[in-house]
């Protein structure tokens, strides 16, 4: 019920007005398109429009086929998978496998197999073995 496309995020799920927003999309998107850093943090305080700026950002990402995975969390959902970051990699995870690289879905199968704690294991860990050694 995370992804950006859940029918738990539903319809209504927060999102840019149009002509809104647009200077903060348009550098998210060049960051996601040019590599121009590894990592961008978006902050700002409550109510501010971080979650709608991530939503538009997912579908437009969706719409060009750039997307890898998404996971919204939400402490308002009351539901444990939606508001808990234990489920954060393993979500990712499942959503690499859903793509079409080849040998990953095996590569990813491999490291269950051969470290089935893993999802009892700090964040860290499960990056490293279900999305970064895959």
């Amino acid at each position: 019920g995370a992804a950006h496309d859940s029918a738990e995020r539903g319809t209504d799920a927060p999102k840019c007005f149009p002509e809104t927003r647009e200077a903060v999309q348009g550098e998210l998107l060049s960051h996601i398109e040019h590599g121009e850093t590894r990592m961008v943090w978006l902050t700002g305080p409550a109510g501010a429009g971080k979650t709608a700026i991530m939503g538009s950002i997912a579908d437009e990402c969706h719409a060009r086929r750039w997307l890898a995975g998404s996971f919204f969390i939400s402490a308002s959902a009351m539901k444990v998978d939606r508001c808990s970051k234990r489920y954060i990699i393993p979500t990712l995870a499942y959503h690499l496998f859903q793509l079409d690289i080849p040998g990953l879905p095996t590569a990813i199968l491999a490291a269950i197999t051969y470290n089935p704690s893993v999802f009892d294991k700090r964040l860290d860990h499960q990056v490293e073995f279900l999305i970064l050694g895959p």
